[in-house]
This record gives C-alpha cells, sequence and structure tokens, in this order.
C-alpha cells in the first residue's frame, strides 16, 4: 500500500511540474506588451484528428514512464540568464547585458527586450548559440536617460527551422545614466 502511495506522489509531482512548465511556456505575458512577434512564431497549429493506426499502449513500467517524462521535462527546459539592472552610459552606448545561453541549454536562444510602459522592443540579440555569452550591446532603440522596467524574453530556437520552440522571461529594469 505504502508503495503505491509513493509511486502515485511521485506521478502526481510530475504532472505538477509538467503543468508548471507549460504554463511558463503559455504565458509571460504582460499588459501593454506584445511579445509574440510575426518573425518568431510560437509552435505549430496540430491536426486534432485522431491518428488511426493509434491503439492500445504497450504495457510499460512505472520506472519507463517517470524516465520518459522527465526526459520530455528536461528538453524543454530553458534555462535564463542575464543582468537584471544592465547599465548604459547613454542612450547609444554599450551596456553591460551579460545575456548568457547556459550550457545545460539544448537550443540556440534568442533574447528580446520591451519596455513594459509601451510595450516597444528596446532589443533583439541575434542567435546565442548554447554556452555563448552576449556580455555587451546597444540597443535598438535611443533611450534619453532614466529608468527603464522592461520584460526580457528568451527563445529557444529551432536551428533547422527557426522557429521558436518555448519562451521564458523575466523582469529587469534598464538603467541609462547621461
Amino acid at each position: 500500500m505504502k508503495i503505491k502511495k509513493k509511486h502515485l506522489c511521485l506521478m502526481a509531482v510530475i504532472l505538477v511540474v509538467i503543468v508548471i512548465l507549460l504554463l511558463f511556456r503559455c504565458c509571460g505575458d504582460q499588459p501593454g506588451i506584445d511579445i509574440l512577434d510575426d518573425e518568431i512564431p510560437l509552435g505549430d497549429v496540430f491536426d486534432l484528428a485522431l491518428d488511426e493506426e493509434a491503439g492500445e499502449r504497450d504495457e510499460v513500467s512505472k520506472e519507463e514512464i517517470v524516465e520518459e517524462l522527465n526526459r520530455k521535462v528536461s528538453e524543454g527546459m530553458i534555462t535564463i540568464s542575464m543582468n537584471l539592472t544592465p547599465t548604459f552610459y547613454d542612450g547609444n552606448s554599450k551596456g553591460n547585458l551579460l545575456i548568457v545561453n547556459e550550457n545545460s541549454n539544448n537550443y540556440p536562444q534568442i533574447v528580446q527586450i520591451y519596455e513594459n510602459a509601451t510595450g516597444r522592443l528596446l532589443y533583439e540579440s541575434g542567435l546565442i548559440p548554447v554556452g555563448q555569452t552576449v556580455k555587451q550591446s546597444r540597443l535598438a532603440t535611443l533611450l534619453p536617460a532614466g529608468e527603464y522596467h522592461c520584460t526580457a524574453c528568451f527563445h529557444n530556437i529551432d536551428p533547422g527551422s527557426g522557429r521558436s520552440l518555448g519562451m521564458a522571461a523575466a523582469l529587469i529594469q534598464i538603467n541609462v545614466l547621461h
């Protein structure tokens, strides 16, 4: 009885983790920000017709189910890393973004930074390979001195198609000194 309860608890925890990851993948929109860019579409539209070749599932052990679920979860994970308060001397200078596509990621990334108040795109990286860092860069928009509350969107990119496979976001504050 205890073993069955442990397996049920384990399956429940795994399902909760999957639901949380799916929510992170689907959510992240801030009011006033359109982070779904036409140039980087999120996912595909699937035909929901039943597969005529689908049948009963083969008997699979609980360990194999857990292993497959863990593999799927790790495949879709996005580790994001950057300076949460990048500073620019003036609106035209390079700032210390320190964007890292961590070695634990499975895909190259593109990072976009949107100003929360206006929704305008302030920065977009090129393709950042796994294990690479963007230490400094200029903004795409000339900003006057001030503090700007922003959202940094990290897109995992399929290197074959260029399509976004998922996205994670972080709230940051850009500081322009002069």
